[in-house]
């Protein structure tokens, strides 16, 4: 096997150069991590349903009177953002409180499933968005912080009503959750060593080697988040994290095949100075001598250890 290995390696670098073999066990080393994160993820679903069943067991008593108490903050919300509406009629004013009354409607359906976990996430993504609300600001503070303080004061409501995680989880599911913290940890040296491994060898497929680095250095990003939310046992956050590395992943990954038969001429050193002559039809004629060579190799078998390898080489291309 490692000299049917290796004459692959020869015959692809011979056949299709350095840039296509390069892309070709990248793919290899990018589907290693990815079936990594995806059996880890699926590992991670389980356990984060485990701890929802108990999760509505525990507050089943109290939910209903709560989410209620919610859906009329999250109202008062919308109708302080009515009120900045009326007047503001700016193009860009316009456009972010129509993103945060997206916000606002999510907060509310979230609250009307009785899904605090999604109804929390909601409300940050709205809190998040005052990055921009010095647009409006300058006119009509006034609604726009009695707004912000009754999503605070939602989000706070949440997190005071969900009990200690450490109350839902059995020594069990914490044995588990502490394996799946150290699994994502292993993940990402497995991501760094591959970042490492096309670090040397970026010569051969610079364009290419660059778009994967900056997408591989995304995916440790948010390595490094599902991480933490193992560290604190918030297991849909790490759910949430798992799935955009995946995206991030897939998403190189299909680039890479889409890629790899029109490589952008970035990634190749080309020089041209003088005068360039055109092929007449007579440069694409086979010179006499070497005719019946051509024609006898065309009519020739593929040698035998070469048919498998090949065969091999493009179901690898189409993964």
């Amino acid at each position: 096997m490692a000299g049917l290995e290796n004459e692959l390696l020869q015959f692809r670098t011979e056949h299709f150069g350095e840039g296509e073999v390069f892309v070709a066990e990248l793919l290899d080393r990018i589907m290693e991590v990815e079936s990594s994160q995806i059996q880890l993820q699926r590992e991670t679903v389980a356990l984060e349903r485990r701890y929802q069943e108990r999760l509505v067991d525990s507050l089943k008593s109290e939910i209903d009177d709560f989410v209620a108490k919610q859906r009329k903050k999250a109202n008062q919300i919308s109708a302080h953002l009515d009120a900045i509406e009326k007047s503001h009629d700016s193009k860009e004013s316009v456009a972010l409180l129509k993103r945060l009354r997206s916000f606002s409607s999510e907060i509310l359906v979230a609250l009307k499933q009785g899904d605090l976990d999604e109804a929390r996430q909601t409300v940050e993504g709205f809190l998040d968005a005052g990055d921009d609300w010095s647009i409006v600001h300058t006119t009509t503070p006034s609604p726009l912080k009695k707004a912000q303080k009754v999503a605070e004061q939602i989000a706070k409501n949440i997190e005071d009503v969900y009990p200690n995680p450490n109350t839902l989880m059995t020594k069990s599911d914490n044995r588990r959750n502490r394996t799946l913290t150290v699994r994502q940890r292993i993940v990402r040296r497995l991501t760094q060593r591959l970042k490492k491994w096309i670090r040397s060898q970026s010569e051969k497929a610079q364009f290419v080697s660059q778009r994967a680095l900056a997408s591989l250095t995304k995916a440790t990003s948010n390595i490094d988040r599902a991480t933490s939310s193992f560290e604190k046992k918030a297991l849909r956050d790490a759910v949430f994290y798992q799935a955009k590395v995946l995206d991030e992943l897939s998403r190189l990954r299909e680039d890479l095949k889409r890629g790899s038969e029109s490589m952008p001429m970035e990634s190749r050193s080309v020089a041209i100075r003088g005068v360039v002559e055109l092929p007449a039809p007579e440069d694409f004629q086979v010179p006499p001598e070497f005719r019946n060579d051509i024609l006898e190799a065309m009519e020739s078998r593929i040698p035998d250890q070469y048919e498998e390898a090949i065969k091999r080489y493009y179901e690898t291309l189409v993964k």
